[in-house]
């Protein structure tokens, strides 16, 4: 893993491990960016969302069973999965993640099924 200021980018095994970790840790917030995701160099430049943020990770690469990995996180109110290509299959299993109350799916390619599916979460 390389670790950069606020931003720590990661690939498919790397988050294997960091998710282990959230899970034991019992973490409520996780933002995990896409490989695709242009953040500017300068975090004062970054979305709002992200600004006051103490951790933010992004992936290096795809990772095809990414919603398969996540759904034992059943304790995160808070998920940011930008640019993740999640697609309808994997809203279908995010669904199971009951506590969430902020979702952000911008970049995952859902269509109604994926949206259909989600809509189980308000």
């Amino acid at each position: 893993m390389t670790a950069l200021p606020r931003l720590q980018r990661l690939s498919g095994t790397d988050l294997s491990e960091l998710l282990a970790g959230l899970r034991q840790q019992g973490a409520t917030e996780l933002i995990l960016l896409g490989p695709d995701v242009q953040l500017p160099a300068s975090d004062d430049q970054w979305p709002r969302e992200l600004g006051d943020k103490a951790k933010i990770y992004q992936l290096t690469e795809p990772v095809a069973d990414l919603a398969v990995r996540l759904q034992e996180l059943n304790q995160l109110t808070t998920l940011n999965l930008s640019g993740n290509r999640i697609g309808d299959l994997g809203t279908g299993i995010l669904a199971a993640l009951t506590q969430l109350t902020s979702l952000n799916l911008a970049g995952n390619q859902i269509g109604a099924l994926g949206a259909n599916a989600l809509a189980a979460l308000t």
